[in-house]
């Protein structure tokens, strides 16, 4: 008779000053902080564990909400990582977020990647800008590949 469906949860605290988080120098505290943003969206509807261990409650964010506002600060770690283990947490979670919400992160994502390259059209290329651009290009595969499949 009813259709009840749980709307998946982000924990607060994994979102609490999230750009400033990303930014940190420690690949560990990264890494950490990816693996734990992507367990949460992979949740599916199930009150996720903080990274207090603690469940799902009022400090929670719907996931949808959570995947639009990351989707506009994501690509900026793009340039800011040049270690693999970050690369590989960032893209795994991209990967998560365009899959679950397609529609949310479509436009979020494709603006900001292309607000952050658009003055790459007269840049002299090095291995560490060719390395950005191909991670980039994934990015971009990815976001196409997902936002396609659902549209």
């Amino acid at each position: 008779m009813f259709n009840l469906q749980f709307v998946a949860m982000v924990p607060k605290s994994l979102l609490k000053d999230l750009p400033i988080r990303l930014e940190a120098s420690s690949v560990s505290a990264r890494t950490t902080l990816l693996d734990d943003l992507r367990r949460a969206f992979d949740s599916d509807g199930k009150p996720a564990a903080d990274q207090n261990g603690e469940g799902g409650g009022g400090g929670d964010v719907p996931a949808e909400m959570a995947a639009k506002g990351l989707s506009r600060i994501l690509p900026n770690v793009l340039i800011r990582y040049n270690d693999s283990k970050s690369r590989t947490a960032a893209f795994s979670l991209l990967q998560t977020i365009t899959k679950r919400f397609p529609e949310e992160c479509f436009k979020p994502l494709v603006a900001t990647l292309h607000d952050i390259f658009a003055s790459w059209n007269s840049i002299h290329p090095t291995l560490p800008l060719t390395k950005v651009a191909l991670a980039a290009l994934s990015w971009t595969s990815v976001i196409a590949a997902n936002g396609h499949s659902k549209g």
